[in-house]
């Protein structure tokens, strides 16, 4: 299977412009951000909740794991979270209504995985990034 293509950092900031302008803007950053950073897959950002994400005493972890459940081959996995990506999460929690799904709709309710593939596809189209059209998500 070829390696999926990778984007710049102007690139991202490109994408992470045009996310700003969106109506959901801070969460959508997140999720792209936990996408390009983490190598996470749209399904298991889609299944993340605020277990994964936080430590009891309401810290980011450094690693997410996910077990068979949440991931696209059914195999329990550990996922290193960069310094950068748990700033970002810090400024995201902020922003959370429900305190339960780490990334949820304007409704309250989980996201689904045809959402996020959806946004990140829509985000790198609109910025012309035409070569990761068909990139795997």
């Amino acid at each position: 299977m070829a390696q999926a293509k990778t984007l710049t950092q102007a690139e991202i900031d490109q994408v992470l412009r045009f996310t700003s302008k969106r109506r959901y803007a801070i969460r959508d950053r997140a999720l792209i951000l936990t996408s390009f950073w983490s190598g996470m897959r749209v399904g298991e950002i889609a299944n993340l909740k605020m277990g994964d994400v936080l430590n009891t005493d309401g810290s980011i972890k450094q690693e997410i794991r996910l077990n068979a459940s949440q991931t696209k081959g059914n195999e329990a996995r550990v996922v290193f979270i960069p310094q950068k990506l748990r700033d970002e999460f810090v400024k995201y929690w902020r922003f959370i209504v429900s305190k339960k799904l780490f990334f949820e709709c304007h409704n309250l309710s989980k996201l689904q995985r045809s959402t996020v593939a959806y946004l990140k596809c829509n985000y790198l189209c609109n910025c012309n990034f035409k070569n990761y059209k068909n990139q795997q998500l």
